[in-house]
């Protein structure tokens, strides 16, 4: 899990200038726009917060069952 994700201006005397992406202490983004950098932050915040229903299948959490599926 990530302690800190931080977006930095790449020229920091430019705020319409490309961004940096930076997840704790490594660099995983360089270049992006800022609707870029916007959407990587929420895809990495999601992943965090909500585990992917492969992730829960594969860990047995309850509740992962498909409501259609019939019960004898």
């Amino acid at each position: 899990m990530p302690k800190s994700i931080s977006v930095e201006a790449e020229s920091p005397d430019d705020s319409a200038t490309m961004f940096s992406l930076r997840i704790d202490d490594l660099i995983v983004g360089r270049g992006l726009t800022a609707a870029q950098a916007h959407l990587l932050v929420g895809e990495i915040l999601e992943r965090v917060v909500l585990p992917r229903r492969k992730e829960r299948d594969r860990a047995g959490n309850p509740g992962t069952e498909s409501v259609a599926t019939p019960r004898h």
